[in-house]
Order: structure tokens, then C-alpha cells, then sequence
């Protein structure tokens, strides 16, 4: 039995990642081959931690770790409870300090970790990073996208000096759940009126951050050395819209769902593009995210030969069924799945967005993968 530890265990990422180890738990047949899980998490006894617990069954050991303290950090490695065994791999996903703060301490957190892993023998370290088109412009970004090119050559450098941990590192598009929400609204106005009408947004689903983790656990050689972009699809604004139409068919079956909370329009629920403009305008941080969006797709496009999707290549092959079966989530399914109206909602999806934090803040204006708000 491997012991994976995940950092942030209450939060989008960890949370997910957990999911679907106990999924892979549950497929497996032979216990040998099941995960133990050592989750951090702040508040061991906060609601979403204790609900942690009740799921994992015994496979899910929740401790609480202050990842800023490096005597804590490695103390997870030795002292980490009495059924978890030796640490044999880990998740790193940090939380994102907050529009225009510094990250100073989501760097230290995160070569903190990597320092520990490679002191305890860890074997596998994922860390989740963000997608960025590339690393041509790495060294012009600043604050938390800087912390996280910094962390990523850190752990390149410390386990090229080493040698004894392999590592993959993780790059997601654009949250899809950023979408979901008040907050969700905002976004999407934002992302409408700030990118050209011909720009895609990459977008992927936290679910699925959580499976490709969990593929990489599986099967770490293969991933070994490798930085995955994990985007589900690559949309403009207009698709986003004809997706979310698909969405909201009249099939749905849900009974809390009544003829007043259908959808009058087919459009993505968006706020005003006032307020759009205006944020963008006035706002620094939310204009240079546009910006960088734009960025990103060109990097790719050129890159890709003018194929807006190629470089997702990695992570739809991963997340394909023998039989050839696409078992991502397009954006038409996670719409179908989490907006009242859609065709797959249920209420209960929407509570489960609801006890993480989606869209409980404005920091979800501006959220991509790894920028959207970490709960630890």
C-alpha cells in the first residue's frame, strides 16, 4: 500500500485528487495496490475536513500541518500517524494569496515541501502549477505566477541534484467551476470582454485535475519529467455560450427544478459588460490577466501550428476509456451538471460548489487553475 500525502486536502484541487484516489481505491481489487492518503488540512476539525474522513473509510489519515513552519513539514514525514507508513508520493497544490498580494510565502511553502520529500524519500512529487503557453515569458512574470515558475525550477533542480525523486508537474487552463456563481457571473462578463472574440480559453475541470493526478499516481515513469497541460477544451466566448446552450435542454429530470428556474436565455450567465469594462479597466491585476490569457493562446497557437488544442493532446489520451471513450469534461457536460435548468443538475452538485467556497469571493474574477482560490 502506497501513502500519498496532499496538501490543501480541504480545498478545489486536493479535494479532488482525494476523490478520486478512493475511487481508484474502490476499483482495485487487491488491497496491496490501494492508497493510503495523508491529507492536510489547516483545521483537522473543520466540517470539510471531518466530511474528508467519513469518505475515505479508514483510507484517509487528516493532520494538521502549517505548510510555513519547514519543522512541521518535515514532521509530516516522520510522525505522520500510526497507519500511514512511509510517504511514497505527493500533491502540491498552494494557496493562492490573493489579487496583486505577494506569494512570497506560496514559494517558501512550496520548496519547503519538495525539500522535505526528497530529505524522506518521497519516490513521486506532482506538483500543480498553471498554464501559462509555455516558458518563454517565465521570467516576466511577477507575484504568484512568479512564485510558481520558481518552485518549478526548483523542483527540477533539487531533484536533478539528487536524483532520487522523479516528479510531474501540472498545468491547468482556466477552473471551469470560476464560472459557477455570483462571483462566477463576473468572471464570465470579464473573460467576454476582455479577450478577443477569436481567442479560446483553455478550461478545465477540477474533477479532472483530480484524475489526471490520479493516472499519474498510477503509472508515475511514465509521467516522470513531464509538465502536462490539463485542459479539457479550448473555447472562445461565443462556444462557451453555444455550449452552455446544449446545456440547458428540457431533459431534465430534477424536481427541485421548477418552470421559473429554467434559463430565459441561452447565454453563459455573465454580469453586465459595464462592469466588465470597468474592472478591466481600472483594476491592474484583472487587465494583465487578460492580457496574459491572450498571451497564452498565441504561445500555443504558435507552437501548435495554428491547432488550438494540440498541446491537450496528453491529458485527453489519459483521460480516455479503453475503449476510446472521451472520460474528460467537456464544458457543455460541466454546465449541464452544475447550472440550475441544465439537463444533469442536481441540487446537491451545486452544494458541493457551495462548501468549498465557489463563488463566495471576487477573487473568482480573476482565477485560472492553480490562481483560483486553494482552501488548505
Amino acid at each position: 500500500m502506497r501513502t500519498i500525502l496532499v496538501t490543501g486536502a480541504t480545498g478545489h484541487q486536493g479535494h479532488a485528487v482525494i476523490c478520486s484516489l478512493l475511487r481508484e481505491n474502490a476499483a482495485q481489487g487487491d488491497q496491496h495496490k490501494h492508497f493510503k492518503i495523508l491529507a492536510t488540512t489547516r483545521d483537522p476539525d473543520s466540517p470539510r475536513a471531518t466530511a474528508l474522513l467519513r469518505k475515505g473509510g479508514g483510507r484517509v489519515e487528516v493532520v494538521r500541518c502549517n505548510l510555513n513552519d519547514a519543522n512541521e513539514v518535515n514532521g509530516l514525514f516522520t510522525k505522520c500517524g500510526p497507519h500511514s507508513g512511509k510517504i511514497w508520493g505527493v500533491f502540491c497544490a498552494l494557496v493562492f494569496p490573493g489579487p496583486g498580494k505577494s506569494a512570497v510565502g506560496e514559494e517558501r511553502q512550496g520548496k519547503t515541501l519538495i525539500d522535505a520529500a526528497i530529505k524522506h524519500g518521497v519516490s513521486h512529487f506532482v506538483y500543480s502549477s498553471v498554464d501559462r503557453g509555455g516558458e518563454a515569458r517565465d521570467d516576466t512574470f511577477t507575484l504568484d505566477k512568479a512564485a510558481k515558475v520558481a518552485i518549478e525550477r526548483y523542483l527540477k533542480k533539487r531533484t536533478g541534484e539528487e536524483g532520487s525523486m522523479s516528479w510531474t508537474i501540472l498545468r491547468p487552463g482556466f477552473f471551469m467551476t470560476n464560472f459557477v456563481g455570483s462571483a462566477g457571473k463576473i468572471a464570465a462578463a470579464v473573460v467576454r470582454e476582455g479577450l478577443k472574440p477569436s481567442t479560446k480559453l483553455e478550461l478545465v475541470a477540477v474533477e479532472d485535475i483530480g484524475e489526471f493526478a490520479r493516472v499519474v499516481f498510477h503509472d508515475p515513469q511514465k509521467y516522470s519529467s513531464r509538465c502536462v497541460v490539463l485542459g479539457a477544451e479550448c473555447l472562445t466566448a461565443a462556444e462557451r455560450d453555444a455550449s452552455y446552450a446544449r446545456a440547458m435542454t428540457p431533459h431534465n429530470t430534477d424536481k427541485n427544478v421548477s418552470k421559473k428556474d429554467k434559463p430565459k436565455n441561452k447565454q453563459l450567465p455573465s454580469a453586465s459588460g459595464i462592469l466588465a469594462r470597468a474592472l478591466i479597466r481600472w483594476n491592474g491585476f484583472t487587465r494583465d490577466l487578460c492580457k496574459e490569457f491572450e498571451q497564452a493562446y498565441t504561445a500555443h497557437m504558435e507552437m501548435n501550428n495554428g491547432d488550438p488544442e494540440a498541446h491537450l493532446r496528453e491529458f485527453r489520451e489519459a483521460l480516455t476509456s479503453p475503449d476510446g471513450q472521451p472520460l474528460w469534461t467537456t464544458f457543455e457536460i460541466f454546465c449541464a451538471r452544475n447550472f440550475r435548468g441544465g439537463r444533469l443538475y442536481r441540487k446537491e452538485n451545486k452544494e458541493d460548489f457551495e462548501a468549498h467556497g465557489v463563488g463566495k469571493d471576487l477573487e473568482g474574477i480573476v482565477a485560472t487553475g492553480a490562481l483560483s482560490q486553494e482552501q488548505a
